[in-house]
């Protein structure tokens, strides 16, 4: 289970993704990512950052 969030996500809390990542079996990864709203807006070169680390993690994750 991978998941990106915002910091501010006005759709789902912060808490909630964590408690829903506590229930996930392994792997599991969450990336945080400091934003304004649940699209990124105002940090949208972060979250292509992450974006990218999470392929790269889902890749290297299904290979093993």
């Amino acid at each position: 289970f991978g998941a990106i969030h915002s910091t501010h996500d006005e759709f789902v809390t912060l808490s909630q993704v964590e408690k829903m990542l506590e229930r996930a079996n392994e792997p599991k990864k969450l990336w945080i990512v400091n934003a304004s709203d649940h699209r990124f807006s105002d940090n949208q070169p972060e979250f292509d950052r992450r974006l990218l680390e999470a392929i790269g993690w889902i890749t290297e994750t299904a290979a093993r």
